[in-house]
């Protein structure tokens, strides 16, 4: 992990119990329904790590306020009621490169054990000929538990690979002993953002996480999402 700069900020006060994975992807699925989640109603979200990779610090731009910024993979803490302690959200600018995933993945994992994390949730698209109204909702799980709700809450199951780092961070997450798996939203894969996919892989996260919760409670969500709120920059 020597090629990877850790930068800490503000560390959470109680213990965050989970990590949310929403990595730009086939349909933007994951970065939108990361996007969606940092603006949820409540606390806003605050900025805990970044990661900055030594092969991107050479990437450097002057943003729009003139200030010199450089590409990194950003982990913010949400709160929440529900779960307790909120949750972690891991986002960046585009997928990281395929020799460093598996890097920065333990990377991040072992940060955030640090911080009281037992859970980890990958999200991003998956590809069919045709998509349904609703947008059905992939999972493969990482441990017995996470496989009985997703089935308790009618997620539908797949065989086959999981591409790009949503594939990699559930599968270094479950060498590492974390539950939860990986969450993807039935998507035609068309090279626009799929808000619908996302806003229903967002329902299906917060009733993973909330047991009480049904799969449809968060329309206030989907409605940030046509204003065009998920559009704001995801770095």
């Amino acid at each position: 992990m020597d090629r990877i700069l850790v930068k800490r900020f503000e560390k959470p006060n109680d213990p965050v119990r989970v990590l949310v994975v929403g990595f730009p992807g086939l349909g933007l699925v994951g970065a939108t329904a990361a996007r969606m989640l940092l603006q949820e109603d409540g606390p806003e979200a605050g900025l805990a790590l970044s990661f900055h990779p030594y092969s991107l610090m050479g990437n450097v731009r002057s943003s729009r306020s003139a200030m010199t910024t450089m590409q990194a993979v950003r982990l913010r803490h949400k709160p929440l009621s529900e779960p307790k302690g909120g949750i972690l959200i891991l986002t960046a600018t585009s997928q990281p490169p395929e020799d460093l995933q598996y890097e920065l993945a333990w990377a991040v994992i072992s940060e955030t054990k640090l911080l009281g994390c037992t859970t980890i949730l990958t999200l991003g698209g998956y590809q069919t000929p045709s998509v349904t109204s609703s947008r059905r909702v992939y999972f493969c799980s990482n441990d017995l538990r996470s496989y009985r709700i997703s089935t308790k809450l009618g997620f539908e199951i797949f065989e086959g690979p999981i591409t790009g780092a949503a594939g990699v961070f559930a599968g270094v997450g479950k060498f590492m002993g974390l539950s939860g798996g990986c969450m993807l939203g039935e998507t035609s894969g068309d090279g626009t953002p799929d808000g619908a996919a996302a806003a229903a892989v967002v329902s299906a996260l917060m009733a993973f996480l909330r047991p009480n919760s049904h799969i449809n409670d968060h329309g206030d969500i989907v409605q940030n999402m046509r204003r065009g709120r998920h559009l704001d920059s995801l770095s």
